[in-house]
């Protein structure tokens, strides 16, 4: 499985010029960090999350899930939450791809 998160993770790579950035591909959206965040509010939309590198921690209701490149999210509906990164350096950044966009 390795493998196959580093070839996700160069192809996701080549086209993050900043940090925040739209895909060429309509509904596809690519971020990374190089650093923790602050947990910030969001409503996620409808969306699949996939973390290739580092991790990121959800807070819906009183629930707290890690996602890492072992795991995924997925949102069906609108779902109000709190995320951040959790895992992440100059060195190993949280690389995040999301079919749906977040409204940080």
């Amino acid at each position: 499985m390795r493998h196959q998160l580093d070839q996700m993770l160069a192809l996701a790579e080549r086209h993050l010029h900043n940090p925040h950035r739209e895909a060429a591909l309509p509904r596809l959206a690519l971020y990374a960090c190089s650093g923790q965040t602050c947990s910030t509010a969001t409503l996620y939309r409808p969306m699949l999350c996939l973390v290739l590198q580092g991790a990121k921690q959800v807070l819906i209701g009183d629930r707290v899930l890690r996602y890492d490149p072992a795991s995924y999210f997925v949102a069906s509906l609108e779902l109000p939450a709190s995320g951040r990164i959790v895992e992440a350096s100059p060195d190993c950044s949280a690389t995040i791809t999301e079919s749906g966009r977040r409204q940080f």
